[in-house]
């Protein structure tokens, strides 16, 4: 028996699956500049948004670590190695959300 509560919830379930129908997807970095995804064996090379620390080669950060006085050499040493691997390059695995025309790079997909 459908009550008016579950009919609310229902209608509820149908308009978040109407509007939250985002898609995420697995993707292989074609190139860096521009920045160009396969999604889908489809090339895209507009409407891609991504942390530009993540693609730009001209990184501070670095310099930045040299200039800190109280931070340990370990940290520096482990900060420095982990911005690199946060870096993406050209032939890279990423995790892309679609968003209507627009597409996220959410950062590297790692395969353990």
């Amino acid at each position: 028996m459908e009550t008016p509560y579950s009919r609310l919830v229902n209608a509820m379930r149908e308009e978040g699956e109407y509007n939250n129908s985002f898609e995420m997807a697995v993707c292989v970095v074609a190139s860096i500049d521009p920045l160009a995804i396969s999604y889908n064996n489809v090339l895209i090379d507009h409407n891609i948004y991504c942390n530009e620390g993540w693609i730009y080669p001209e990184d501070p950060l670095e310099e930045i670590l040299e200039g800190e006085e109280y931070v340990s050499g370990s940290l520096k040493s482990y900060l420095n190695e982990l911005n690199r691997k946060l870096k993406i390059q050209a032939g890279d695995t990423v995790m892309v959300q679609r968003v209507g025309n627009s597409f996220l790079v959410l950062g590297k997909a790692v395969m353990m």
